[in-house]
């Protein structure tokens, strides 16, 4: 295990029950959609109100250095939320998530100079129109997401062979009064 990801661990062992956490984590490999929520699945226990995720980390083609490595660098990295908002049009919408991201990525493309202006990057290093096609070609897969929920039960993703890197957010006093 790397130092950093024990650090996490360590960390989330230490804490406090009632705290939730927030933690990013690389996975050793590309997975789908279905096969996450698999893996999150056999992780959590099929509890009914597991970890989820908030964001995952979506493999367009440019992040890779060789099949054992991803690089992330902020400009460069493009995700999606657990819950798209696309905007309203009169085409039929989306079907599925994988449908919504490759939705999502086919707008990114098309206004890539507004993305370009809200990100700070130059378009010629978004690659918006080669990441679009790589995602239409390749299918919507994920190489890492960022996860919250009870420190204790995000304690159970260390010993996961699927998990290769983490590190970790925001802990909090989980607030009982919100629910």
């Amino acid at each position: 295990m790397k130092e950093p990801s024990k650090k996490v661990w360590d960390t989330l062992a230490k804490v406090h029950e009632g705290t939730v956490a927030e933690v990013a984590i690389s996975f050793d490999k590309l997975y789908t959609l279905q096969e996450l929520e698999s893996i999150l699945y056999s992780t959590f226990e099929a509890q009914e109100m597991p970890p989820t995720p908030v964001w995952y980390a979506l493999d367009t083609g440019q992040e890779r250095i060789d099949e054992e490595d991803f690089i992330l660098h902020g400009g460069e990295v493009i995700g999606f939320p657990e819950h798209i908002n696309l905007p309203d049009s009169e085409a039929e919408r989306p079907k599925t998530k994988e449908d919504e991201v490759i939705e999502m990525m086919r707008i990114l493309s098309e206004h890539k100079k507004t993305v370009s202006k809200t990100t700070w990057t130059l378009e010629k290093e978004l690659n918006l129109d080669k990441r679009y096609e790589y995602v239409k070609e390749n299918g919507v897969k994920i190489y890492g997401i960022v996860i919250t929920g009870p420190s204790k039960e995000l304690l159970k993703l260390q010993n996961s062979p699927h998990v290769r890197y983490a590190t970790l957010g925001d802990i909090e006093i989980w607030n009982w009064f919100d629910y």
